[in-house]
């Protein structure tokens, strides 16, 4: 069962004192199962499409539809069951289901059954099910894809150790409705409130050419996990997101609620432009909801589209750029991939010595702050990598290298903890050692003819010419 941590701040969402959550899943865990180990159950599939999939537009969440091929595309028969886990619900007294829903594009061709008697595996005609489909409010509105609340239903009558609840789908070749579902939540004595949530991507989302959120000065409650932690003294502001690419990350600019990268969570604030910048503020609740969660797809970006509004708050990454300008004093470098890239790589972690002439791969949260868009990488290890090396001019590292030409052998000094690799022209790799100091290297068994010495000290790469008689 999910954790769920309520902080005590002004509420938005509370849960009494003598409440108790038997389920929560808000599927951000990146997979149907990584939370909560929901199952698929095909009654009917004949064309074998794809049946209950994990939603990452505009949030997660859990999605079915028979309709595949887009506009003009072809409706399906299906009927798939998405069920959940066994609940334990035996020193319940009453109980409360409730979930968030979406439907478009067809009928209502959906129902939520509920059975004490299914053992988790295996076809639900196994067992027996209720359909309590009509203690619920399903959306109706076609021309939304806003999550909306299906209410909540006393399911008191089907307590037991043993309780399921199942989402049912079915479709059929003249219709093709998709539903989603999210935030399921079984609860003691119906006590949660539940505010509305706008999911991230309708916070960030807009076509005005100042980039303003829609929602600029409205207080919302959204959710989403925590990619980035903002360095303020002991605890930082964050970053939030809850799908993977464009419109779909956030600032939450609350410096007085510890929350790690991972955490789901629950933000009710006020949003606001800051020199442009979307952001949360006026932050009156933080309900960290679980833990543990997996990140959401680094989108990747170029110098060229990195800085677009649609990028703002979202985990990016950058491949194999330039170093143009070694770090500074305030943990900032750049890096061209044919356009320039900030790097701010010690504000979410240590200070990182950016070497000039290197390659790099950088991922990080994208920002902007002092009137200028930059990457923040969040690790040093997991979040730049070298993916190549400055190379010197011959002679620069200062190395001595002799006899040259070499007979039986070869050797180098001056090598301050580095590597050396010697190539032959056909490129490959004869010798090869990390070095501290001087190394003599046998040359009786290379034959004849010239070869490459590669030298990497301090992320710098030197070559230098080898001739062996």
């Amino acid at each position: 069962m999910k954790k769920i941590f309520t902080l005590l701040t002004a509420c938005a969402l509370t849960l009494a004192a003598n409440s108790q959550t038997y389920f929560s899943d808000d599927f951000e865990g990146g997979t149907l199962t990584t939370n909560e180990a929901w199952t698929v159950q095909s009654i009917s599939n004949p064309d074998a499409i794809d049946e209950w999939v994990y939603g990452t537009v505009s949030g997660n969440y859990a999605k079915c539809s028979n309709h595949t091929g887009g506009a003009g595309g072809i409706d399906h028969v299906l009927n798939s069951w998405l069920i959940s886990p066994s609940m334990n619900l035996s020193s319940a007294t009453a109980v409360d289901l409730s979930f968030d829903n979406v439907t478009r594009y067809g009928s209502l061709n959906i129902k939520v059954q509920i059975s004490t008697d299914y053992t988790g595996i295996g076809a639900p005609s196994a067992a027996n099910w209720t359909d309590i489909t009509n203690l619920f409010t399903l959306d109706t509105d076609d021309f939304s894809w806003s999550l909306v609340t299906a209410g909540t239903a006393d399911i008191s009558a089907y307590i037991s150790a043993n309780t399921y609840v199942a989402f049912e789908y079915t479709g059929s070749t003249t219709d093709g409705p998709t539903w989603e579902v999210d935030n399921v939540l079984v609860v003691e004595n119906g006590t949660v409130i539940t505010p509305t949530t706008t999911s991230i991507y309708d916070i960030q989302y807009t076509t005005d050419s100042s980039g303003d959120s829609p929602e600029l000065g409205n207080i919302v409650t959204t959710k989403g996990i925590v990619t980035g932690i903002f360095e303020f003294g002991d605890v930082g502001a964050f970053f939030i997101q809850d799908g993977d690419g464009p419109w779909n990350g956030l600032f939450v600019f609350e410096t007085g609620t510890a929350v790690t990268i991972g955490d789901s969570v629950l933000v009710t604030g006020l949003v606001d432009e800051y020199f442009t910048l979307t952001e949360l503020k006026s932050v009156s609740n933080i309900t960290i909801l679980n833990s543990g969660n997996v990140s959401p797809t680094p989108a990747v970006v170029t110098g060229a589209n990195y800085a677009d509004e649609e990028y703002e708050g979202v985990l990016v990454m950058i491949n194999n750029a330039v170093n143009t300008f070694e770090t500074d004093q305030y943990g900032a470098w750049t890096i061209n991939d044919g356009a320039n890239v900030k790097v701010d790589s010690d504000l979410m972690t240590a200070m990182f010595n950016s070497i000039l002439g290197n390659g790099y791969s950088v991922t990080g949260v994208r920002h902007f702050s002092f009137s200028e868009s930059m990457i923040l990488p969040r690790t040093e290890i997991n979040d730049i990598i070298t993916t190549g090396y400055a190379t010197v001019n011959e002679n620069e590292l200062k190395l001595n290298i002799y006899p040259n030409p070499a007979n039986t052998d070869v050797t180098i000094s001056g090598i301050e903890n580095g590597t050396v690799t010697i190539y032959s022209v056909t490129g490959e790799a004869v010798y090869g050692s990390k070095v501290n100091g001087t190394v003599s290297i046998n040359t009786e068994d290379f034959s004849t003819g010239i070869y490459m010495i590669e030298v990497i000290e301090n992320n710098v790469k030197a070559n230098y010419k080898l001739i062996v008689e």
